[in-house]
């Protein structure tokens, strides 16, 4: 004989199942928005660098007539100085008309930059996770979040060139994770 439920056992239970889908539902979400500002403050690190590595190396006349070797140089100490500190994996320079100024692949120079960059030259902080089989990708073991900036020498008016920033994102990665573990006991 199948022994039936009470009221008071039948409404525990469909409050248990509410609550823990409100709770389910929660998590998501708050996961969304945690994901959301550590890839918001990922995008600010990648502005700080790119003002700070411009703005102490480059001009805006440097950057429209083309680098010379000293500034290149210049530009490769200090990028490979953010690199070593595991604040970046790579970065380009673009001047105001989307042309490729500074690579550490020399041979890139000159070369079109691209959607991406018309959108930053246009103003725009462009970023995204770059795709699962990039080589950068498979040799750091991880993520990249590449990161398109404008590149402004004076205030207002429009931008003066583009810096593209590939930054790790496995550090991005396991900081969501950590909030999002912190999250957990609270639910």
């Amino acid at each position: 004989m199948v022994r039936r439920l009470s009221l008071l056992a039948k409404f525990s239970l469909l409050a248990f199942v509410c609550v823990a889908g409100l709770g389910v539902a929660l998590f998501v979400a708050l996961r969304g928005d945690i994901r959301d500002r550590e890839l918001e403050t990922a995008r600010q690190t990648a502005r700080n660098l790119a003002v700070g590595v411009s703005v102490d190396l480059l001009t805006v006349e440097e950057l429209d007539a083309g680098l010379d070797l000293r500034t290149l140089a210049a530009m490769d100490e200090a990028i490979e100085g953010h690199r070593v500190a595991g604040e970046l994996v790579t970065a380009k320079v673009f001047d105001r008309t989307g042309r490729l100024a500074y690579a550490a692949e020399r041979e890139q120079i000159g070369e079109d930059g691209g959607e991406h960059v018309r959108q930053a030259l246009q103003g725009q902080v462009i970023a995204e996770l770059e795709a699962e089989e990039s080589e950068h990708v498979e040799e750091l073991g991880g993520g990249l979040y590449e990161v398109y900036v404008p590149l402004r020498f004076s205030r207002g008016g429009p931008p003066d060139g583009a810096f593209e920033i590939y930054l790790p994102y496995g550090p991005v990665a396991a900081q969501i994770e950590r909030d999002t573990r912190k999250l957990v006991p609270v639910l």
